[in-house]
């Protein structure tokens, strides 16, 4: 290891040592050790490590930047059967912590539904507590080990355990993604644009205002190489060309992971303080600031995407009242742009009643009808008659949770990598005025920024 990572090493097993005279070998706790370490970069030093899984996740100005690798402590539907039970679990394990540890969480779109054989090594929910973290938050960057001891065990075994598993990581922080080369054979979209038409026109005949006014459909269009795709370095180029993005990348194995650059924001909680976002109504970027500005008075002026978003600032507020004493809306249907859509956006806050928990406020505000439609049963029933796929973690909530705090994107404008094929996933939403061809298009371009990536890297 450099010289300055045996510093950290030898100040975090002093910290170690000093936890002697209140450690509990008896009973299980959670004892985060932390030190601060300069000039790495947070997202290269996870890829280069040898272990896994490996999770990183990055807030929209990427002055929140968390990469976690390893398990310390794990909780998903294989291990724990009940969500709810789940949640309970790891917030108790948070309020008797020493420090301030985080779980890092996927769960799946349906979490209750069935899984299909591309995300078998994704559990439906999925709740890690890091061996390691390197977390960069304030203007510094800290690396952690985060320690629940097994019962009985003494601290110099921990000590023993830690100098071993930092002695094979890498920090030498001279990552080089190799040359970026993917050579697509083949592409399969499900369903492909005839089925969507017809899938589409059947939605939206369908649609009643009363019970079911909206409804997102998603399609699922698979890349097949001749090679073995890459994963992190097609992460490391997507996250450098996303602008107002939440990045996030998810290796629970080698030869397969999930990334993406998503726009939408479920939630934010600190405290009994809660943020979150209506995301819907698409339109072009463009090329420049004229462009950006016509594509933009043209999304304002659109009656169907107005009558979208509304549908999302309805179903948001539906469930901010179940769970919040006061809700304020900072903002209705402002543009926010990223690298080539922009997107209506409405944003609010509120205050947490008393005694709702995180498992509450996921559930309550998951599926959004963003990515799911509304009214949300119907629109939820609706789907499975419309797409013959699973949707995994895609437009699932993806993030972290602390003892007080919480962080969810949605994770949507995303990819599951595996060997040599490419998941993309994208989804549009149908109201009454909407046009089979141009909600095609739509997801075409929402899928842009992956085919642009291997079209130049190709």
């Amino acid at each position: 290891m450099p010289a300055a990572i045996n510093i950290i090493a030898n100040e975090l097993i002093a910290k170690i040592r000093a936890l002697a005279p209140k450690y509990d070998r008896h009973g299980p706790k959670i004892y985060r050790f932390e030190a601060d370490i300069d000039d790495i970069l947070i997202f290269d030093w996870l890829i280069c490590q040898g272990r896994y899984p490996k999770f990183y996740f990055s807030n929209r100005k990427n002055t929140s930047q968390l990469a976690a690798l390893g398990i310390a402590d794990m909780l998903t539907d294989r291990s724990c059967a009940d969500f709810n039970e789940s949640i309970s679990i790891i917030q108790a394990n948070l309020n008797t912590a020493e420090g301030a540890p985080r779980y890092f969480a996927s769960i799946a779109f349906d979490k209750d539904g069935q899984s299909s054989p591309e995300w078998q090594k994704f559990a439906r929910f999925n709740f890690i507590l890091p061996k390691f973290e390197l977390r960069f938050e304030n203007h510094k960057t800290t690396f952690a080990y985060n320690l629940m001891p097994k019962q009985g065990e003494s601290l110099e075994e921990i000590i023993a355990n830690f100098q071993n598993s930092i002695m094979k990581l890498n920090f030498k922080n001279d990552y080089r993604p190799p040359p970026f080369t993917i050579n697509p054979q083949d592409r399969v979209d499900q369903p492909t644009q005839s089925q969507w038409n017809s899938n589409v026109s059947r939605a939206i005949e369908s649609l009643n205002s009363d019970e079911l006014g909206k409804i997102v459909l998603a399609r699922k269009t698979v890349l097949q190489s001749d090679t073995s795709v890459d994963a992190p370095s097609l992460a490391k180029y997507l996250f450098s060309e996303s602008i107002n993005t939440y990045d996030f990348y998810y290796q629970p194995d080698i030869n397969i992971a999930f990334m993406g650059s998503s726009p939408e924001c479920l939630f934010r909680k600190n405290n009994d303080n809660i943020y979150t976002e209506a995301i819907a109504g698409t339109c072009l970027t463009g090329d420049n600031d004229i462009q950006k500005r016509h594509y933009g008075n043209v999304l304002t002026n659109s009656a169907k995407d107005t009558q979208e978003h509304q549908y999302v600032i309805d179903d948001i507020n539906e469930a901010l009242n179940r769970i919040c004493s006061e809700i304020t809306a900072i903002d209705r249907r402002d543009i926010v742009s990223l690298s080539s859509l922009q997107h209506f956006r409405s944003r609010f806050s509120g205050k947490l009643k008393n005694n709702v928990n995180l498992a509450e406020i996921i559930q309550t505000l998951h599926p959004t009808a963003a990515v799911n439609g509304y009214q949300r049963k119907a629109a939820k029933a609706a789907i499975g008659k419309y797409e013959d796929f699973n949707r995994g973690l895609y437009a699932g909530p993806i993030g972290w949770l602390g003892k007080d705090t919480a962080e969810f994107a949605v994770a949507i404008r995303s990819a599951l990598v595996q060997e040599n094929k490419i998941f993309l996933f994208a989804g549009a939403g149908i109201v009454h005025s909407s046009d089979p061809i141009k909600e095609w298009d739509e997801i075409e371009y929402k899928i842009k920024p992956f085919l642009k990536l291997l079209e130049h890297y190709g």
